[in-house]
């Protein structure tokens, strides 16, 4: 995670499993915190982007947790959630290409109104396809295709997202939002609530230095006499 915060642009802050719950995230109550992801990420705009990690996880946990996600995300709008769940394929060898398949497969099978509405009666037609659009899938082989290497599709965090017209997959950059043809904005519900976590990164304590140049690293007056204001969702 600390690679992802000093290599990409975009990245203001980086935290580990236990910040990665849908309460911790948006204090969503419906999930129980035995929902994690193994990584988030935090953009400049206040995008969080989650990240689970598909090793050895048989076809039947994988589609549970797509399936969760894939509520948590369908119960709200895009731009009150703010949230992107990769999962990335970091299989071994022998399973890789297989795993990659999987996950595709998986995600079209239960991103629709059947599998994401059985729980919760509540999810609509437009929650189904954001969370269509907001559960990605990539290979850790495409950001690192060999030791000590890290590709460019790394730099702009590059991930395969259903395409709009659900017929297939398109390539994504999560990292680089101003993209002409693959950034993904994320137009926030309060823009200047959910920029707080770049305001109050670098005053937090053991913050990396390459982390305080970032273009959001500033602080308002307000923000130095209350640091905690700019804590943010």
């Amino acid at each position: 995670m600390l690679r992802i915060a000093e290599i990409v642009p975009d990245i203001v802050a980086v935290f580990g499993e236990r910040l990665n719950t849908p309460y911790r995230l948006f204090a969503d109550d419906a999930e129980s915190d035995n929902l994690k992801a193994d990584a988030g990420i935090v953009r400049g705009d206040g995008l969080r982007i989650v990240i689970e990690l598909i090793q050895r996880q048989r076809d039947n946990e994988i589609r549970s947790k797509m399936r969760r996600w894939g509520n948590v995300i369908a119960r709200r709008p895009a731009p009150e959630s703010g949230l992107i769940v990769v999962f990335v394929n970091a299989s071994p060898r022998p399973r890789h290409v297989d795993m990659s398949a999987t996950l595709r497969r998986i995600h079209t099978d239960i991103m629709n109104t059947r599998d994401l509405t059985f729980e919760y009666a509540s999810v609509d037609i437009r929650g189904v396809a954001d969370a269509q659009l907001a559960v990605q899938v990539v290979s850790l082989r495409d950001w690192f295709p060999a030791p000590h290497v890290v590709s460019a599709d790394f730099v702009g965090l590059r991930t395969a997202m259903r395409s709009v017209s659900m017929r297939g997959w398109t390539r994504v950059r999560l990292g680089d939002p101003r993209h002409p043809t693959e950034g993904v904005p994320f137009p926030p519900d309060d823009p200047e609530l959910w920029g707080k976590p770049a305001l109050v990164a670098p005053m937090l304590h053991a913050t990396p230095p390459w982390l305080h140049a970032t273009p959001w690293a500033v602080e308002s007056p307000a923000h130095r006499n209350n640091p905690y204001e700019a804590l943010g969702p």
